[in-house]
């Protein structure tokens, strides 16, 4: 049985330890060829390889079944390894988190609620220091996903050889330094857009947020807050105007 602690809900998924009897639900999206090869393992053949998969690499404490609320079925895997089970080089209180969706529930922001979720636990249960990830080249979608969440391009690559196509295949390595971590799902859907896309008029201002230390944002009322040294300096919303608080050089960034 999953404890009460384990589980982890958001609007529209439950979080929770697998059981054995996910493993119907496990075998219809894990055996669609679409899915594995693009996080590095082949499609499951039957219902008794997935039910093994659940028994021998899913039953620990850093492993979710990712539950739809309104049907109540397992469509999806999350989780994180700890230092030393890594594909990633990592320090001893970081982690990599991983994750997969089935393909009827793509391009529905379920990844992203996943992962933003896995994030809070991360920073406020397990007190990580810096999450790692990593995604295929020819799986940019994965990578898009990341970005949504925060984390950030390190500009390297890795080969990793014992997954699927491992060896050919390099994998862009992605970094969050819990630190700076901002939760955003609770931003306005505008305003996400305008501070995390390249072309954002926002985007110049999120970048530096993140990288000055004398900087910290919360998201309040759907909007963003930003203060220098404890002091607000500027309140960004998605449709609204920015709303100047006190000279400072970040609100030069506006564009």
């Amino acid at each position: 049985m999953t404890k009460e602690s384990d589980i982890i809900t958001t609007d529209r998924l439950i979080l929770r330890r697998w059981e054995e009897s996910d493993a119907d639900d496990l075998f219809k999206y894990a055996s669609d060829p679409d899915v594995g090869p693009h996080a590095g393992w082949p499609p499951h053949k039957n219902t008794e390889e997935s039910l093994k998969v659940i028994q021998d690499l899913f039953s620990n404490n850093c492993t979710w079944a990712i539950e739809l609320k309104e049907t109540k079925e397992v469509i999806g895997c999350i989780g994180y390894y700890l230092f030393g089970m890594s594909n990633i080089d990592i320090r001893e209180n970081d982690a990599e988190i991983g994750y997969w969706i089935g393909k009827p529930h793509w391009n529905k922001g379920l990844c992203t609620e996943a992962l933003q979720a896995m994030i809070h636990y991360c920073k406020e249960k397990k007190n990580f220091d810096v999450l790692w990830a990593d995604f295929f080249v020819n799986n940019p979608a994965s990578g898009r996903v990341m970005v949504k969440c925060g984390f950030e391009d390190t500009g390297m690559m890795n080969y990793c050889s014992h997954l699927m196509h491992g060896e050919n295949t390099p994998i862009h390595i992605m970094r969050l330094n819990l630190a700076k971590y901002i939760d955003t799902s609770e931003m306005c859907s505008h305003l996400r857009k305008k501070l995390m896309e390249p072309d954002g008029i926002y985007f110049q201002i999120w970048q530096t947020v993140k990288r000055d230390d004398s900087l910290k944002a919360v998201v309040r009322n759907r909007q963003l807050h930003i203060y220098r040294d404890d002091k607000k300096i500027i309140v960004l919303a998605g449709k609204a105007q920015p709303k100047v608080i006190r000279d400072d050089e970040l609100c030069n960034l506006i564009r």
